[in-house]
């Protein structure tokens, strides 16, 4: 964390490899801790972009108990880049992420999803829906493909997302074209955690995300109604009623326009719907450092506080 607090600039392709470069060793230090948790992966579609890692619990994390509640983690990369696992020598990530949830009595999923140009708004989100319920369906070949007693307990599911990530998991919620109002699945998941979401864009200078273009389209009043904001303003009163309690976190050092959209977001959440809304800002952090901070013993924190979260709505 202390390289991280000598970074001057919050903008996030700036400070992409300062960071990862502070946090990939202190990873790799701590590799075989992290390798000891058990991985497993699974195909849940047809193209080589839909592929999941299922990290499963060590039996020592949830007691006597013999099933464990489930994560499903949407890293981010403005819907352009991202990989469950990194490419070599950087291939600790995302499987720290993975490991440490486990650690905490949790199955983890994370799962991979199309990137513009070929996924464009909303195959992502229909990725993430599609993973969901791969793994809802295939409970026995995860568990057969293990040592493990322990099955996932599909009933309690949380949803964690970073970044466009966040976008991704929050358009799950607010589309029922996509997560029906009937679906099982709404209630099984129990809560979400967004960190760093870019929940809208009205605050940012024109052009200068050329991503969101490619992939809500390519008016302004295309980004604007797609993006989580624009789907929690037009959302009906029995949809709203379905959205589980949330917690937003931003960086300390959050490029301003996303800390920004954090807040209204989070406003609109509280005066549209009757569920728990967190807040939380992590300190050190930028909008790259939190989930490279997990397993590596510094900046780490915040994970606890996601875990407290989550478990207070285990039933």
């Amino acid at each position: 964390m202390n390289t991280i607090a000598t970074l001057t600039t919050k903008q996030i392709f700036a400070i992409l490899p300062q960071t990862i470069g502070a946090f990939l060793p202190l990873l790799k230090a701590r590799v075989q801790e992290i390798d000891s948790v058990e991985r497993r992966t699974f195909k849940y579609g047809e193209t080589d972009r839909h592929q999941l890692d299922v990290y499963y619990p060590p039996s020592e994390t949830v007691g006597e108990n013999t099933k464990a509640p489930v994560i499903f983690h949407v890293y981010g990369g403005g819907w352009a880049s991202g990989d469950r696992v990194f490419a070599p020598p950087a291939d600790v990530l995302f499987r720290n992420v993975g490991a440490y949830f486990a650690k905490q009595g949790f199955f983890v999923a994370i799962a991979d999803y199309r990137l513009i140009p070929i996924g464009k708004f909303p195959d992502p989100v229909q990725d993430l829906h599609d993973a969901i319920q791969w793994v809802n369906s295939n409970v026995s070949t995860i568990t057969s493909s293990s040592t493990s007693h322990i099955t996932p307990d599909l009933s309690n599911t949380f949803l964690t997302g970073h970044s466009a990530g966040g976008a991704n998991v929050i358009s799950l919620l607010l589309l029922p074209s996509i997560l029906p109002l009937s679906s099982p699945i709404r209630t099984q998941i129990k809560a979400a955690t967004i960190v760093g979401g870019p929940f809208h864009s009205r605050s940012s200078l024109p052009g200068s995300v050329p991503s969101l273009n490619q992939y809500y389209g390519p008016t302004k009043e295309d980004i604007e109604t797609k993006e989580p904001l624009g789907l929690l303003e037009v959302a009906s009163e029995e949809l709203l009623e379905r959205i589980p309690d949330v917690l937003i976190l931003t960086a300390e050092n959050e490029p301003d326009d996303l800390a920004v959209c954090s807040d209204d977001f989070e406003r609109a959440l509280k005066e549209k719907t009757k569920i728990n809304v967190g807040r939380g800002v992590l300190k050190g952090h930028n909008h790259i450092s939190p989930f490279l901070a997990l397993s590596s013993g510094e900046g780490e924190e915040f994970g606890l506080d996601i875990v407290k979260f989550f478990k207070a709505r285990v039933n």
